[in-house]
C-alpha cells in the first residue's frame, strides 16, 4: 500500500486490483493527513492505495501539523515523510473514492470533477458518512471540524472521528472487490 500519490497515472490501483482512496481536507496537514496515516495502518490487510490532499495550496510542502503528529505518534502511527499537496482533477480521476472532511470540501471536490469525464469520477463521500453513529445525518451535520483553529484536544477528537469511520470504510472497500 502506498502513501505516495502519483496523479499522472491511470486510475491508481486499477492494474493491481487495489481500491484507491484519497482523503481530502483544506490544507492537507491535519485531518486528511491523519486519516491517510491511520487508514494506511488499520486497513493494511486490504488491497488499497491510500493518499491525501488539500483543496487549498496554502500549506503546500508542509509536514503534518505538530499537534496531529503528537496524537498519531502517541498511538504508534508513522508521521514521517508527509508533504502537503493540493488536490487536482487529474488526481481525482485516478482514484476510486474521495473521502472528504466537510460539506465545503465535498462541494470543492465536486467542482473539480466537473472537468473529469463521468466514467472517470470517483465516488465522493464525507468521512463521517461511514460512521454508523452518524446514520441519517447529511451535509454539514457530517463535518469533521478543523482542529487547526483549536487546541490539542481537537486533534484527539479528530482522531476519534476518523477511527469511528474505519469499519464503514473497510466495508465499502470489501463491497468493491
Amino acid at each position: 500500500m502506498s502513501a505516495q500519490a502519483d496523479s499522472t497515472q491511470d486510475r491508481q490501483g486499477s492494474q493491481t486490483g487495489e481500491v484507491s482512496i484519497v482523503f481530502v481536507c483544506t490544507g492537507n496537514i491535519c485531518r486528511s493527513a491523519m486519516a491517510e496515516r491511520i487508514a494506511a495502518a488499520e486497513l493494511s490487510d486490504l488491497p488499497l492505495h491510500i493518499d491525501s490532499a488539500g483543496i487549498s495550496d496554502e500549506e503546500h510542502g508542509n509536514p503534518i501539523d505538530p499537534r496531529a503528529v503528537r496524537v498519531l505518534s502517541e498511538r504508534g502511527y508513522d508521521t514521517a515523510g508527509h508533504a502537503a499537496r493540493q488536490l487536482t482533477a487529474d488526481w481525482l480521476a485516478s482514484r476510486d473514492i474521495a473521502i472528504v472532511m466537510t460539506e465545503r470540501h465535498r462541494q470543492a471536490t465536486e467542482r473539480l470533477l466537473e472537468s473529469v469525464p463521468e466514467a472517470d469520477r470517483p465516488e465522493v463521500r464525507m468521512l463521517r458518512s461511514y460512521d454508523p453513529a452518524c446514520a441519517g445525518r447529511t451535509g454539514d451535520d457530517l463535518d469533521v471540524f478543523d482542529p487547526w483553529y483549536g487546541d490539542q484536544d481537537g486533534f484527539y477528537e479528530t482522531f476519534d472521528m476518523i477511527t469511528a469511520a474505519l469499519p464503514g470504510i473497510r466495508e465499502a472497500v470489501a463491497s468493491r472487490r
